[in-house]
């Protein structure tokens, strides 16, 4: 409501206003304008005014002047949002046409061996090999993957490049450089002959006692989706795949859940906080970068495993996102012998071993099986792990001591 005699003009905060100036830059205190008091949060205007109203603007021409109130409706797919279409990333379509043959010549226990990383080696769990199964049947070996946010991390005593830990890449803002880094990872990965490269890590930092705090990009979900792309392009361009992780909200080290005794942590998110700042990043990614794979995480969201959600794991990314990458599970992230509640859910790969692939049993429809075996090879195919030139490059373990590396990873560290 207006008064006839309206009291004098607020002042915003730390700004002197004075009819005639020119300010730029400050809000209104709320709801006052030269011209009366209107409900609402004013806004500053490029003249000086103070506007009222929410989304109000205030007087051009200088001095106290009174805003129009009111609100700017919002209008979804508005002409002025989709004027720049985005322009997708791809390293994954068509399927390649190889694939359809190749998993048809497949048994549905071969496939169902090429979904899982295979029988533990004995009864500790740290005795595993990192190999997800291939299937020599049809041409492709097994598929052997390290972890490697700051470089190379091979099980063997192998050396590798170490880089400037992500966060501290991050606070450059430089995705050319970080796509630098992605690039030299992607050429020691293959000097290694390995296949998959389990990075970047790429949660948002919310908790600072996150144990993986220094390896992902920081706390912002942009700039971390943008960082994790150039990565990712840095990678897939030099013909290498990269797993971005931990999908999703996965951002507490305590009671994460990555034990069968330990207590697994339940992020309750509603849907607007989980897509704009636990998923954003992701999407990014996806959109930016098209990932050959990427990794589903301990912790539970909404009361489900990552493992088990078909929100994140269907709705999400495939519906959504339309993201035709494998998902892979975090080392024992599932549940012994709940495999078929994984796989329905939009598991695709079981890591490191098959404790909870092994009881799929035949309840799991063919269709599904299939699906998720034609996501593995078409990534694989698509990066030319059916080769001949790629399974018999001769491995180079001397790169390390190349010296375009070294001086990429002072730079990093300047």
């Amino acid at each position: 409501d207006r008064s006839d005699n309206p009291p004098a003009p607020a002042t915003p905060t730390g700004l002197t206003v004075k009819p005639g100036d020119t300010s730029t830059g400050a809000s209104a205190n709320t709801g006052t304008s030269g011209n009366g008091t209107v409900s609402g949060a004013g806004a500053s205007n490029s003249g000086g005014g103070v506007g009222s109203g929410t989304g109000g603007v205030g007087n051009p021409g200088g001095g106290l002047g009174s805003g129009t109130g009111g609100t700017t409706p919002i209008v979804a797919d508005a002409p002025t949002c989709m004027s720049s279409p985005l322009v997708r990333a791809n390293y994954l379509s068509p399927v390649d046409p190889k694939t359809a043959t190749i998993v048809g010549q497949l048994s549905r226990d071969e496939k169902l061996k090429m979904l899982n990383g295979g029988e533990r080696l004995s009864p500790e769990w740290w005795t595993i090999d990192f190999d997800a199964t291939g299937a020599t049947k049809v041409g492709l070996k097994d598929m052997p993957m390290r972890d490697g946010p700051r470089g190379v991390h091979s099980l063997n005593n192998e050396q590798s490049t170490t880089f400037a830990v992500a966060e501290a890449r991050a606070a450059a803002f430089d995705l050319e450089l970080e796509y630098k880094v992605g690039a030299v990872m992607a050429a020691e990965m293959k000097a290694l002959k390995y296949d998959v490269s389990l990075a970047p890590t790429m949660n948002v930092l919310r908790h600072p006692g996150w144990g993986r705090a220094q390896e992902t990009y920081g706390e912002d979900p942009v700039l971390v989706g943008n960082m994790a792309a150039a990565f990712v392009r840095g990678m897939q361009d030099n013909k290498m795949i990269a797993c971005p992780k931990h999908f999703a909200v996965n951002n507490t080290e305590n009671n994460r859940g990555d034990g069968a005794d330990e207590p697994n942590v339940n992020m309750v998110v509603d849907a607007q906080t989980l897509h704009e700042n636990y998923l954003r990043n992701f999407q990014i990614v996806v959109e930016k970068a098209d990932p050959g794979c990427m990794m589903a995480a301990y912790n539970r969201v909404n009361g489900l495993r990552c493992t088990q959600n078909p929100t994140l794991m269907q709705d999400v990314v495939r519906k959504e996102w339309k993201w035709t990458g494998m998902m892979i599970s975090d080392w024992w992230a599932t549940v012994a012998n709940q495999g078929n509640a994984s796989i329905n859910a939009g598991l695709d790969l079981e890591m490191p071993d098959n404790n909870a692939y092994k009881a799929i049993d035949n309840t799991v429809m063919a269709t599904r099986i299939d699906e998720a075996a034609t996501r593995i090879v078409n990534a694989r195919l698509h990066f030319g792990h059916d080769t001949d030139a790629y399974k018999n490059a001769v491995a180079n373990p001397g790169i390390v001591n190349t010296q375009t590396h070294k001086d990429l990873a002072k730079e990093t560290a300047l």
